[in-house]
């Protein structure tokens, strides 16, 4: 289920699919193992088509960063400074706390 998932992501983002090269007959068996390798080769397949629209058509590495950077979280020792130079301010009653 979620290969076709995967493919829908791909396929929605204005990408061609890359059709597996192996091919994919499918034979009535009783081991169950040769059908979970042409499962699991599918899911392979599709989950690194995704990868690769995501981490590098789509720099989601980038995003982050701009997330992480937004947050302040790149920034921790900014945030930790800020915190000891508020501390006497954040531990007066609302009342105390001049508004300018």
């Amino acid at each position: 289920l979620q290969t076709g998932k995967f493919l829908n992501v791909v396929r929605n983002c204005g990408k061609e699919l890359e059709l597996l090269t192996t091919s994919l007959n499918f034979e009535y068996t009783l081991k169950e193992r040769y059908y979970m390798e042409q499962i699991e080769g599918a899911y392979t397949h599709a989950s690194n088509q995704l990868l690769q629209v995501i981490i590098k058509e789509h720099d989601l590495i980038g995003y982050l960063r701009s997330i992480k950077h937004y947050f302040l979280l790149d920034q921790g020792d900014l945030f930790v400074h800020f915190m000891d130079m508020a501390d006497d301010e954040l531990q007066k009653p609302i009342g105390l706390i001049p508004m300018s």
